[in-house]
């Protein structure tokens, strides 16, 4: 057996296997008969270019493509983009698990073994079966991608017996490195000397870091990085760690843990020096603290949460500690403070509603976004977070979009505070010209929140208010008379027009 049938015999037969040119005959009206040839245009393209064309598809077709002509035979062994998906190659109904592996494993070692030596732009591996890949096997894979001057590495491999290799973080030529472990956290040996001078894009996910020093130290030894994601990580017994990067533009850190959650439990600091950060995206607890260096961020996101152990009490009717929204309201005031340069911000449900209690909470800080234009604003329409609402507003004076976006009411609905006789007070926004409220079901608080933006909004130009889409007939009928209730409400800018999309 020849070495391309050994490799075909790995993966399915195409469906044909007649030749890309060939000739018929047409006959014409005179019964004249031309000859037509159908030429083979594609296999007639540089090599270069047919190469970028297999690098979208999966090594398994790639290879299967070696039968089409003389011209695509040995065309795979040079391509320069592998990706292999255990999903297009484990597909025999007939096998176990143990199978899956086996077969993953025995396709892209013979890949490897017959390329030509060329280099490796990127190298893709994803395996999510259940049976466990060999280390022996995988670590010849990414050195020969390393040795082949690989610029793209994107590994996700759910396999509880596999770690990176020590010669990935002295590699030369990498320029994007993804790590996923899936469902498993996985633990990285950091060595003490880490040598990435190209790498622009690093993206972590289900990584188990337990080292605080040497975890900073290989982000500061990325000199080029531009991209941070760190997804579903853990900081095992670490009080810190430092991302200390001084060309890195985005910045994303979610759903990080800690350990067991439980009460006593102490969080992982996070410190961030990076002067050139233009985003940031954060989804976490509430009690984690993040400390910002001479950073002056355009974009921030700021999706903050409870603590599982305090989500799960609240699911189950038991309130917040007094002590623990005291934590979390200073903490988030201090992170809000830290990124008070920013001119996009998006803030969750539950950073405002911890930030509203007391409501006097946001006054007299010195907490200013001078320079903010833009605010999103995922909430609720209890008392309480429409009067913080408006603090951020007045604290936030050249804002010209406003994008409110109700979610379900996760709080004690008796704390709506309905009908109570708070007065709501905004200064003028002289800036505004963009509100958008999305989910809107009235309600007084929502109703004296409209009324009084629109009261003191100079120079907003449109107003889009979206309802709930699946709504019950007899509430829609309501809403409709709502939306003529609003359109009579006093405004303070004469040119502003007020859709409302979901009921026309």
């Amino acid at each position: 057996m020849t070495t391309e049938d050994s490799i075909c015999s790995l993966s399915i037969e195409l469906p044909y296997k007649t030749p890309i040119s060939a000739r018929k005959r047409l006959k014409l009206d005179n019964e004249q008969e031309i000859e037509i040839v159908n030429e083979d245009r594609i296999s007639r393209l540089p090599t270069k270019l047919l190469h970028k064309i297999l690098s979208f598809l999966d090594m398994k077709y790639v290879v299967q493509t070696s039968i089409l002509s003389t011209k695509w035979k040995d065309l795979w062994t040079s391509l320069p983009t592998l990706n292999f998906n255990c999903n297009n190659i484990c597909e025999s109904k007939n096998k176990t698990a143990k199978d899956d592996g086996e077969q993953f494993m025995k396709f892209v070692d013979q890949v490897f073994t017959h390329r030509k030596g060329s280099n490796i732009h990127k190298l893709q591996l994803f395996y999510n079966k259940k049976d466990d890949l060999q280390r022996k096997r995988v670590y010849p894979w990414i050195r020969s991608s390393i040795q082949d001057n690989v610029k793209e590495l994107d590994i996700h491999l759910l396999s509880s017996s596999i770690q990176v290799p020590i010669c990935l973080f002295s590699c030369k030529s990498l320029t994007v490195l993804k790590l996923d472990f899936g469902l498993f956290q996985r633990s990285i040996d950091i060595p003490r000397s880490v040598s990435l001078p190209r790498l622009k894009n690093l993206h972590l996910q289900s990584v188990w870091f337990d080292d605080g020093e040497l975890t900073s130290m290989f982000f500061s030894s990325c000199p080029v990085l531009e991209s941070l994601t760190i997804l579903g990580c853990h900081f095992h017994n670490m009080a810190i760690l430092l991302i200390d990067c001084l060309n890195l533009k985005h910045l994303t850190i979610e759903n990080c843990s800690d350990g067991s959650d439980y009460v006593d439990l102490v969080h992982c600091k996070i410190g961030i020096q990076a002067p050139k950060l233009l985003s940031f995206r954060c989804k976490d607890h509430m009690s984690r603290n993040y400390i910002f260096l001479l950073i002056s961020v355009v974009r921030v996101d700021l999706d903050m949460e409870l603590e599982k152990i305090f989500e799960y009490l609240r699911k189950n009717g038991e309130e917040l500690p007094a002590s623990k929204k005291e934590e979390y309201a200073q903490n988030m005031i201090s992170l809000l403070i830290q990124v008070s340069n920013a001119k996009a911000l998006t803030l969750s449900s539950w950073l405002i509603e911890v930030i509203s209690k007391p409501p006097a909470l946001l006054q007299g800080l010195p907490l200013q976004f001078h320079i903010l234009k833009y605010l999103k604003l995922k909430t609720w329409f209890s008392r309480e977070c429409v009067c913080a609402i408006l603090n951020l507003l007045t604290i936030s004076p050249k804002v010209e979009t406003l994008i409110v976006e109700l979610s379900k009411m996760l709080v004690n609905p008796t704390d709506m505070g309905e009908g109570q006789e708070t007065e709501l007070s905004l200064q003028c926004m002289d800036h505004l010209k963009f509100v958008t409220i999305q989910g809107f079901l009235g309600g007084l608080n929502g109703i004296s929140f409209l009324e009084v933006l629109l009261k003191n909004a100079t120079v907003l130009e449109k107003m889009v208010i979206l309802y709930p889409k699946d709504l019950a007939p007899g509430k829609k009928q309501g809403l409709k008379q709502l939306s003529k209730k609003i359109l009579q409400f006093p405004r303070a800018s004469s040119n502003v027009a007020i859709s409302f999309p979901s009921t026309d």
